[in-house]
């Protein structure tokens, strides 16, 4: 004969209550994180029948789900790298964020994303990398396991795995690139070309201040002081991939400074 306790693939902690040796009801557990504490815990859901437990267990599962508390048996790496996601956006700039999620999309879940958060081990990680080794993509694959190293360790601060397997990947070696620098009468014949061009004064500044572009596209003429030859690096324009997104912004690491411009910016 049968067990009556015996549990069916799926069903998870179930088990009976009893008194004076009669069963009085049935008890499903669902292990889920504290969306506050980050901790697992463990819930017990009684009904009278196995399938009233089961019932209610599911539909737990269902608002955890929708809260974003999954239960810690069922989180994968997708899981866990949208979670990780969410809690940087308000904490990097938007630049960063594209990069952050543009890696995750595209090679982190498709390679590890359907892992159990659980069971990922560094044979996963070093197979992802070598695939972009392979493919040419050496810096491409050290960029992802760096950014699989921070969620993983958004993870274990949390309690979801014990370790965090990415920081035992070795980064891959990257051939150096040629940087070529144009020397000063390179810089001379390139203005030379362009200055009858629309864009004269942006090349100018690039080339002879220094400036990111995103300074040299938020500049307005309040910035510009001709006379004393300073430009004022006040704000910056950040373009998102999503031109709704693209916007003004403090300088990187809010940091405004003053430039003194080279006796060439003063002609445009």
């Amino acid at each position: 004969m049968a067990k009556t306790g015996r549990r069916a693939n799926g069903e998870g902690a179930l088990r009976e209550r009893k008194k004076n040796g009669v069963t009085i009801g049935w008890e499903a557990a669902v292990t889920f994180t504290d969306l506050e504490t980050g901790l697992n815990r463990r819930k017990w859901l009684s009904a009278k029948t196995r399938r009233e437990a089961l019932i209610r267990k599911k539909a737990f599962e269902q608002q955890l789900e929708k809260m974003g508390g999954l239960p810690s048996q069922e989180r994968t790496v997708a899981h866990l790298l949208d979670e990780w996601l969410a809690s940087v956006r308000m904490r990097v700039g938007l630049k960063t964020m594209e990069d952050y999620t543009r890696i995750v999309e595209t090679r982190l879940k498709p390679a590890l994303g359907e892992i159990q958060l659980t069971k990922l081990k560094l044979v996963d990680v070093e197979k992802m990398a070598r695939k972009l080794v392979e493919q040419g993509k050496p810096n491409e694959a050290n960029r992802a396991v760096a950014r699989l190293r921070m969620a993983l360790t958004y993870a274990v601060e949390r309690d979801w795995v014990a370790s965090n397997v990415a920081t035992r990947h070795k980064p891959v070696p990257v051939p150096a690139k040629d940087h070529g620098i144009w020397q000063p009468d390179q810089v001379r014949t390139f203005l030379s070309f362009t200055a009858n061009q629309r864009e004269h004064a942006m090349y100018t500044l690039f080339l002879t201040t220094g400036m990111r572009s995103g300074e040299v596209r938020g500049l307005r003429w309040k910035d510009v002081d001709l006379k004393r030859g300073i430009i004022h690096v006040r704000q910056q324009w950040l373009e998102a991939a999503k031109a709704s997104e693209s916007r003004f912004a403090p300088p990187k690491r809010d940091h405004t400074r003053s430039i003194h411009i080279h006796q060439w910016c003063g002609q445009f």
